[in-house]
């Protein structure tokens, strides 16, 4: 059963849900909670460190001596990027960092975010994808609260061949985080590959496992793509939405001031502050990266641009693939940027 923190209704047990619960007791309002935080990235990965720790602290700070967290990082509870959500579910983890595209058929509407060019910046993709959850259009999730959703900032070609023109790519094994994504190598004439998640893709590119991966600047130095990677194409592939969930068993255990200090730092302020830390990280890395002096990147002409948006074009009904809920999905994602770009 999943909540919206901004409606703040009201978490309504179940058996299923006691019997899973983690970790903490049913304390008195006022008792601190330390949850167990999973995070399957390097211990000094900078969303890690500058997101989810960072924003962690800040509620720490507000919950007036009710929570506080250990911190697990390098998949000590679990290093299997699609297994995150369970482990929280499970109540092996109280919380966890999640990219729901990893999870096989089970959110695909949250994949609206991979079609390339539907969002221009991280910015408007993550306020869009926090209203469009809160008006209920997302696939449920069982068993946790989400306490926050946000998005990547926009994924990039990174590989181990240079690429001098689209041709470059065409015959390349690239992976990537959705079915839209995808689609879209597909049409670029690259191969997909996508059984390979964030944290083996440096790995597989150093032993030829594949050729490259669709990923932000700031992945790339998480995941250390950027030990690997000597060539990048800044052409648009879409973004992959994020979640924080916590287990429904321990969100109802927490003390009043332990929610209402998550609740003032969920929503569009988490949004705001975790966009402006994922564009600085992707900014400044990129730039080390230009800074090196074996590293080459496509040079984005206008007529690579038309090139481009040639070979992708229709990728949109694609996804949808005439699903009408999937349709609504898309439709309001271009409408709510558009009123984000009118300053709404």
């Amino acid at each position: 059963m999943t909540i919206n923190l901004n409606r703040r209704a009201v978490l309504t047990g179940s058996l299923g849900v006691a019997l899973s619960m983690p970790f903490v007791s049913r304390l008195s309002a006022q008792e601190r909670v330390t949850l167990r935080v999973a995070n399957f990235s390097a211990p000094n990965s900078y969303i890690g460190t500058n997101v989810y720790r960072a924003w962690l602290d800040r509620v720490v700070a507000d919950s007036e001596g009710t929570l506080d967290y250990r911190y697990f990082p390098g998949g000590v509870l679990g290093g299997n990027p699609t297994q995150q959500l369970k482990l929280v579910q499970d109540g092996v983890a109280d919380m966890a960092f999640v990219i729901p595209s990893y999870i096989s058929g089970s959110f695909n509407k949250w994949g609206a975010l991979g079609i390339p060019g539907l969002a221009h910046t991280a910015d408007e993709a993550a306020v869009a994808l926090q209203r469009i959850y809160e008006e209920g259009l997302m696939e449920p999730v069982e068993g946790v609260e989400l306490l926050a959703v946000y998005t990547t900032a926009i994924a990039h070609f990174h590989t181990s061949h240079p690429i001098r023109s689209l041709a470059d790519i065409e015959g390349k094994r690239i992976t990537g985080t959705s079915p839209a994504q995808y689609a879209a190598l597909t049409r670029l004439g690259a191969v997909p590959e996508g059984n390979v998640r964030a944290n083996e893709a440096a790995e597989a590119m150093s032993r030829g496992t594949v050729d490259g991966v669709l990923m932000d600047y700031m992945a790339t130095q998480s995941f250390r793509v950027d030990d690997v990677a000597t060539a990048h194409a800044n052409l648009p592939m879409g973004l992959s939405a994020l979640w924080y969930p916590i287990n429904a068993a321990t969100w109802a255990s927490l003390a009043e001031p332990a929610k209402e200090a998550f609740r003032t730092h969920s929503g569009e302020a988490f949004t705001q502050f975790a966009v402006e830390v994922m564009r600085a990280g992707a900014d400044a890395n990129e730039a080390v990266l230009a800074a090196r002096p074996n590293e080459s990147f496509l040079d984005i002409t206008p007529e690579v641009q038309e090139e481009f948006a040639a070979k992708i074009a229709g990728i949109e009904e694609e996804w949808i693939g005439g699903d009408s809920e999937r349709q609504a999905v898309y439709d309001r994602f271009v409408a709510v940027i558009a009123d984000i770009r009118a300053g709404n």
